[in-house]
């Protein structure tokens, strides 16, 4: 005899992200899986799973519904901005132009972004990150095959929102033209440079990847495709780790059980691509992953009529994730923010001596790899868009710890518990037969 117990669950659960740094900057923003949550698995299935004494297959369906949101705007913030911000109160990167006398070090400099000399600004970020979840999780319990076995699936539905609620305030848009040569080469006998009118008016004009400037005709100053800062949220739909677990409870009785299990976690979710700085994901980085874990619960109280119950929970698990290929947009060895630097595209061969380098007075001729002599291409580009790799990333573990009370009165349930989640570092290694964008 097959007997199938639905029960429908609603949850709301307020669920805090937060990263401390240590005065570094990530190139991609890596959070807890929207789908790796087992307090929000037992809440809607504590009373209908690890039963005892069934001669059947039973089973239970139970779907959570849950609203998580980052609230620590400042962590955050200097998790991808580390030293380069500034203020006290509200921390801020400065943009400047090289003609600006009182520019500071940390300044980001105008000119990468297509802006005039003179040109000023200040940048602030409340970065935010919230998700809607819908929770489907179904129990089967296969004691009519082998006592204490059974099957479980979760399909975690997640809707995420990342908004890095970029703000740029106290712009000065400056005036000044580029001089001839700075940006560009001019043949004529009376040389102008960039004019003021082909450059951008603010910084959130580039870093949105929407605008570039205009130079000579045979001059390209490319767009950002790459670490782009949006302005506005951007939002992602998935199914958040598609979880099998295959369990056995080897204690059980009508007033507690004890048990062990195997995690399987197929990857639904999205993978990271850098197109973004602050890039939604949905899921674990659409990682495969394979892990065991413990669960157990006791009964600290139940009414003879079994109306009243008071019960403790408690479930850990260990997974680790396989190998993901996933594009990462890096910064230069040893600098921080480089990222956003520009760079000059140089080719062979050397045919204007005018376009050489020159230093402390010395003409300078940069060569390639071959040793052949080169000169500039005509093209300044981010230096984001050659960093852009592909990567394979793995994770040799993660951890999941849940202690919970539950009471139930009847039909309803209250659950207090805590729950801890903690991972170890990524390891990133570049693809092989992948060529960097530096190569090409």
């Amino acid at each position: 005899m097959r007997q199938i117990n639905k029960k429908l669950t609603f949850a709301l659960l307020l669920t805090t992200l937060s990263v401390k740094t240590l005065d570094l900057v990530v190139p991609y923003y890596s959070i807890r899986s929207q789908g790796l949550n087992t307090a929000r698995v037992l809440s809607g299935s504590v009373g209908h799973i690890n039963l005892h004494e069934k001669s059947s297959v039973y089973g239970n369906w139970s779907a959570a519904l849950e609203y998580t949101r980052s609230f620590d705007e400042e962590d955050i913030t200097h998790c991808l901005f580390g030293n380069d911000l500034v203020g006290t109160c509200c921390d801020t990167i400065k943009i400047s132009g090289s003609r600006v006398a009182d520019r500071s070090e940390k300044d980001w400099l105008a000119d990468y972004f297509g802006l005039p000399t003179d040109f000023q600004s200040e940048v602030s970020f409340s970065p935010v990150i919230d998700n809607v979840i819908i929770d489907v999780n179904f129990y089967l319990g296969l004691d009519d095959w082998s006592d204490g076995l059974y099957l479980a699936i979760d399909a975690p539905l997640a809707h995420t929102r990342w908004d890095l609620n970029i703000c740029e305030k106290n712009i000065t848009c400056g005036v000044k033209n580029h001089a001839p040569g700075y940006f560009d080469f001019s043949k004529t006998a009376t040389p102008v440079g960039a004019l003021r009118t082909n450059l951008l008016n603010n910084f959130k004009e580039f870093i949105s990847g929407e605008q570039a400037p205009k130079l000579q005709s045979n001059i390209t100053f490319e767009q950002l495709k790459k670490a782009k800062m949006a302005c506005g949220k951007k939002i992602r739909t998935r199914i958040a780790d598609l979880t099998g677990i295959l369990g056995w409870n080897f204690k059980q009785t009508d007033r507690y059980h004890a048990g062990i299990y195997s995690r399987t976690i197929a990857p639904t979710g999205n993978k990271p691509k850098g197109e973004f700085l602050f890039e939604p994901i949905a899921g674990n980085g659409s990682h495969w992953g394979l892990g065991f874990g413990v669960s157990a619960h006791g009964d600290l109280y139940k009414s003879e009529d079994e109306h009243d119950i008071l019960g403790i929970y408690f479930d850990a698990h260990v997974d680790h994730l396989f190998k993901s290929g996933q594009k990462r947009t890096f910064d230069l060895k040893g600098k921080p923010m480089s990222r956003y630097m520009l760079a000059a595209k140089m080719g062979a061969p050397l045919i204007n001596k005018n376009l050489q380098g020159n230093v402390g007075g010395t003409p300078t001729t940069p060569v390639d790899g071959n040793g052949n002599a080169t000169e500039f291409a005509n093209i300044f580009t981010s230096v984001a868009n050659l960093t852009n790799v592909d990567v394979n990333v793995s994770v040799g573990a993660q951890f999941e710890l849940t202690a919970m009370l539950n009471y139930m009165l009847g039909g309803f349930s209250l659950n207090v518990g805590y729950n801890f989640w903690a991972r170890t570092c990524e390891k990133i290694k570049l693809q092989p037969g992948c060529p960097s964008p530096l190569a090409l």
